[in-house]
C-alpha cells in the first residue's frame, strides 16, 4: 500500500487548481456583469469616465484650432455670436470665445469642485457622525446644535455670503482659484454638517451590534472601536452617498456661477456660460442649450451610477428613494 506524502498532496492540489485569470479579464468580467444588471448605472459610469478625461486631458476632445488658451479665454470681437459650424462646433459667445472649448475646459472646474467638496465633506460628515453617535452626552448635544444651525441656512445663501466675504482674502492654491477654493470649502462644510446626522443614525445602529458590545466588554478603547469596527461598516454608505453627492456639488457650483458669485471670468465654468447666455437667449439659444446639456449629463450620470452602486453594495436599499 502506497501513501502520499503531505508535500506531494499539496503539489497535486496546486496542479488541479485552475489558474486565476489576469486582472484585466476579471475587471472586464465585473464590468460586463455590471452592464447587464445595471445598464443605466453602466451608462452613467461611462459618462463619468468621459467627464474625468475631459478635465484631465481636455486637448483630446478639442480640435487643433481650439486647443490654444486664446480660444478659451481670449477676446475675438470679429467672431462674436457665430452659430455652430465646422470650426466652432457649438458656436461662439459674446466675446468670440469658442463655446465648445470653454465647456471642455470647464469640466476641470467641475471636477475640482465636485470631487474636492466630496472628499472634504464626506470626511467631515463621517468624523462628526461617528463622534456624535459613539460619544453621546454633551458631545452629541453640542454637535447636533451646530448641525441644526447649518440645516436652517439655505445652502445657496450660505455660499453667496461666503464667496463675497472670503474670496478676496484667500489665495489661489494650485489649479484652484480663490473663488473655487471658497466654493469647495463652503460646500464641504455645509454638506458635511448636514449629512453628518444621517451618518450618526447609521453609526447609532452599528453601536448596538453584538461585535461592538463584545469589543467594549473586552476593554477596547473608544478610538479603536470607532476606527476598527464602526468606520469599516460605514464605508459602503459613505461611498454610495459620495457618488450621489458629486453631481449635487457640480450643480451647486453651476447655480452659484450662474448667479455671478462663483468662478470668475475668464476662467471657464458651465454655470458662467449659462450666465453669459441670458441676455442673448432669444437670438442665440444654443449658448444656453449646450452648457445646460453638459450639466444635465453630468448630474444624471452621477445619480444613475450612485443608484446602481447603492443597489450593488447594499441590496436592502434596492428600489428606495
Amino acid at each position: 500500500m502506497t501513501t502520499t506524502s503531505p508535500q506531494t498532496s499539496d503539489q497535486l492540489t496546486l496542479l488541479n487548481t485552475p489558474a486565476e485569470p489576469p486582472i484585466f479579464l476579471r475587471i472586464a468580467g465585473a464590468l460586463g456583469k455590471f452592464l447587464i444588471k445595471y445598464p443605466l448605472g453602466a451608462i452613467g459610469l461611462f459618462v463619468i469616465v468621459i467627464f474625468v478625461l475631459m478635465a484631465a486631458v481636455p486637448a483630446l476632445f478639442t480640435p487643433l484650432a481650439s486647443q490654444s488658451s486664446d480660444h478659451v479665454i481670449g477676446v475675438h470681437i470679429a467672431d462674436r455670436f457665430l452659430t455652430p459650424n465646422s470650426t466652432a462646433w457649438f458656436g461662439t459667445n459674446g466675446l468670440g470665445r469658442d463655446v465648445y472649448a470653454r465647456l471642455i475646459y470647464g469640466a476641470r472646474t467641475a471636477v475640482l469642485i465636485g470631487f474636492g467638496a466630496v472628499l472634504l465633506g464626506k470626511g467631515l460628515s463621517t468624523f462628526l457622525g461617528i463622534l456624535s453617535a459613539f460619544m453621546g452626552g454633551w458631545t452629541d448635544a453640542i454637535l447636533q446644535r451646530f448641525v441644526e444651525v447649518f440645516q436652517s441656512i439655505p445652502t445657496i445663501l450660505f455660499l453667496i455670503i461666503a464667496v463675497v466675504s472670503f474670496e478676496p482674502r484667500l489665495p489661489a492654491i494650485g489649479p484652484l482659484s480663490s473663488s473655487m477654493l471658497v466654493i469647495v470649502l463652503c460646500v464641504s462644510i455645509d454638506t458635511g454638517f448636514q449629512s453628518s446626522r444621517t451618518v450618526r443614525g447609521v453609526a447609532l445602529a452599528l453601536r448596538e451590534e453584538t461585535y461592538v458590545e463584545a469589543a467594549i466588554s473586552l476593554g477596547a478603547s473608544n478610538s479603536r472601536i470607532m476606527y476598527q469596527h464602526i468606520l469599516p461598516n460605514l464605508f459602503q454608505y459613505v461611498i454610495v452617498s459620495a457618488s450621489l453627492f458629486v453631481g449635487a456639488a457640480v450643480l451647486l457650483e453651476s447655480v452659484v456661477s450662474f448667479l455671478g458669485y462663483g468662478v470668475q471670468p475668464p476662467n471657464p465654468s458651465w454655470g458662467r456660460e449659462l450666465n453669459d447666455a441670458r441676455e442673448e437667449l432669444a437670438r442665440y439659444p444654443h449658448l444656453a442649450v449646450f452648457p445646460g446639456l453638459f450639466i444635465f449629463a453630468t448630474v444624471w450620470s452621477f445619480n444613475m451610477f450612485g443608484d446602481a452602486l447603492r443597489d450593488k453594495l447594499d441590496p436592502r436599499l434596492r428600489g428606495s428613494n
